[in-house]
């Protein structure tokens, strides 16, 4: 059962773009360059426009007071303009007016022509590498269309008349009075057209453009950035949408019907706190989140009291040491707590806290050496472990004081056994894990990866609950899948959610936000 993360659409988008940042304004710097570099490169180009005006040489006969032909309309008008200025005659009439050697086609390529669908006017648009050669050609392809298109209605007029003049003299002949006034009526305006149609006139001459209409860095520059802007925002969808891995808290929660009892930021991973490793000890704003996680398991069950808890994660690397370690000083500041480190197969909560490696479980679960022989004290108070007090165990070792109230007991995961999964599930571990939660107030064991082995599988049903460590950015949705069907096929006991790995950004877009705390104590002081 999965349940809703509570984020509008819009709040989602934003925390896609903000995890993407980066991604999206390196993709707009990149387009915007590429259109700098591209605009810079290019030559200076000129434009100029002449209109023109097509019209319908028939009205002029109607305003004679002679009958009008069917007119067209000046949306027709301007389309069929429009196909006679790119018309082959025009531009061959062109290429001989400006004595150039380019095609057809090369001419045509360098004009534009735009219809007004409201009237009948048509612009001509020329381009050319100089300001002078604009205006000239776009003068030249005007003054063209109107030569070729006059021509040719008058000619078209003049046909007309003749075909007139000859039913005239047919109706001469026949002496029909009617038929001869008819056609007379017909035949004057259609040798006026012949004579003095005008289809089209310039509107509007070609004027010298006194800047280049192109290059414009500037203004290629800003497109080309908001063009990138557009690409890296699908980019970022794109690949967010391919992306398997659970990005923050909302997919961890809609992945697992599980309470998230903490949530652990990329900085303290790795750390424990008090403890100087390599990067020094953990911050003081995540250990309080360990001090929450151990004030949240007591909510768990309400039925019975929680003791043993194990901790585990469906793949490596996911935290789950990082959250034993912590969790158990955290607890050890309040009471007796024992760690035991019972992942076999990659132990490392022995370099993480600064203490020995061998012996440890393994030795005790073989009967090579007791408790009082694995069992390392770690106080919490210190930055190092505590130094043993020396004692006999009647074999000549040295052993420290097993337990000490408010003490952290560690034990190691000792010597590498052949047989990990047989010794947790053994009789003898059954009885060594009884044993501590009689002693300990709290017992933490961090355990393998449920979804690699099965040694999770041989502790689960001895624990008093399960914390399960899901790293965003790193765990899968198809992993926390299984991790969730492989908790429903194990032994039933109270379960939580501990989400590793969240960065400052995750932090602010879900309200996760810490105190900053300064202290005059020393920061290896005390919690």
């Amino acid at each position: 059962m999965t349940h809703s993360t509570g984020q509008s659409p819009i709040s989602e988008y934003a925390r896609l773009l903000r995890a993407h940042a980066t991604l999206i304004a390196g993709i707009a710097i990149l387009c915007g360059l590429a259109a700098s570099l591209f605009s810079i490169r290019q030559d200076d180009r000129y434009e100029a426009t002449a209109t023109l005006q097509f019209n319908d040489p028939s009205q002029a006969s109607g305003l004679a007071g002679a009958p009008t032909p069917l007119s067209s309309t000046a949306e027709k008008l301007a389309a069929q303009g429009a196909q006679t200025v790119l018309s082959p005659n025009v531009l061959n009439a062109v290429r001989a007016d400006l004595r150039t050697g380019k095609s057809v086609g090369e001419l045509r390529s360098k004009l534009e022509v735009d219809v007004d669908s409201k009237s009948n006017l048509v612009s001509v648009k020329a381009s050319a590498p100089s300001a002078r050669a604009a205006a000239r050609l776009a003068g030249t392809v005007a003054r063209q269309a109107v030569e070729t298109q006059t021509r040719t209605v008058r000619a078209g007029y003049s046909r007309s008349a003749e075909r007139t003049a000859r039913q005239l003299r047919a109706a001469r002949k026949a002496k029909d009075q009617a038929a001869q006034l008819a056609v007379a009526q017909r035949l004057a305006p259609l040798q006026t057209l012949a004579a003095n149609a005008e289809p089209v006139t310039i509107a509007e001459t070609a004027e010298v453009p006194d800047s280049a209409a192109a290059p414009k860095p500037v203004r290629d520059t800003i497109i080309g950035l908001f063009i990138g802007l557009l690409l890296g925002a699908v980019v970022a969808f794109t690949r967010d949408s391919l992306d398997r891995r659970l990005r923050n808290s909302a997919d961890v929660q809609s992945h697992f019907d599980l309470p998230v009892v903490a949530r652990v930021r990329s900085e303290a991973m790795g750390l424990a706190p008090y403890i100087a490793g390599e990067r020094g000890p953990m911050a003081e704003q995540d250990v309080e989140s360990f001090r929450i996680l151990r004030t949240n398991l007591e909510f768990l069950s309400v039925d019975s009291t929680i003791c043993a808890v194990a901790i585990t994660s469906p793949m490596p690397e996911e935290g789950k040491s990082t959250v034993a370690a912590s969790l158990a000083l955290a607890s050890a500041a309040i009471g007796r707590t024992l760690l035991i480190e019972c992942d076999l197969r990659r132990p490392l909560l022995g370099r993480r806290l600064s203490t020995s490696t061998q012996p440890g479980l393994t030795d005790l679960l073989a009967g090579t050496a007791e408790f009082e022989e694995v069992a390392q004290l770690v106080d919490p108070s210190l930055a190092a472990p505590a130094a043993p007090a020396p004692s006999s165990n009647g074999r000549g070792k040295t052993k420290p004081e097993p337990v000490l109230d408010g003490s952290l007991t560690f034990i190691a995961a000792g010597a590498e056994s052949p047989l990990p999964a047989e010794l947790l599930g053994s009789g003898r571990f059954r009885e060594f894990l009884e044993d501590a939660k009689r002693k300990f107030d709290t017992v933490i064991v961090d355990t393998a990866p449920m979804l690699s082995v099965a040694d999770t599988i041989e502790i689960l049903p001895l624990m008093d609950a399960l914390l399960v460590c899901i790293r965003v950015d790193r765990t899968t949705r198809e992993q926390a899948a299984a991790a969730r069907a492989a908790l429903d096929r194990l032994p039933q006991v109270p379960a939580g959610v501990v989400i590793t790995g969240l960065r400052a950004r995750d932090e602010a877009s879900y309200g996760y936000y810490s105190y900053e705390y300064k202290s005059e104590r020393s920061p290896t002081g005390s919690a």
